[in-house]
Formats: structure tokens, sequence, C-alpha cells
């Protein structure tokens, strides 16, 4: 994974990796979903035949996402 790739907290520790072009399948997203393929890699890959990742829902509602920081 290039530095490039990796957003940092304000005190300069890592936060998680950011695919540089998040529109179109890369090598960087091919990786994440060989490591992880439930998580999404690039923007479209819901709509690619036997994906394993959460599909889209235009009528979906009432979700709530919540974040916690890794302490």
């Amino acid at each position: 994974m290039s530095p490039d790739n990796l957003t940092r907290w304000p005190d300069g520790k890592p936060m998680l990796c950011t695919s540089p072009n998040r529109d179109a399948k890369t090598p960087y997203s091919d990786m994440i979903a060989a490591h992880c393929p439930k998580a999404y890699g690039w923007s479209k890959q819901d709509q690619e035949p036997g994906n394993q990742v959460m599909q889209q829902c235009a009528q979906c509602s009432g979700f709530t996402v919540t974040f916690h920081s890794a302490v």
C-alpha cells in the first residue's frame, strides 16, 4: 500500500487506507476485494455480477451509521 493512500488522524497516526480512484476498478480495489469481499473497494462494486457487498437501495431509509474510533 502506498503512503499516498494512507489517511491519518490529526496527530499523524494512521486512520485508514483511501482508494486513489473510488469510481473505477483499480489494483487497490482488487486488493480490498481479495482481503475483504464484503467491503466496498470502489463506488460501483455493488453492480458487478456476483459481488458480495451490500446492494444499493433507492427506497431504503431509516439506517443509522455509527463510527467508532479504534482506541
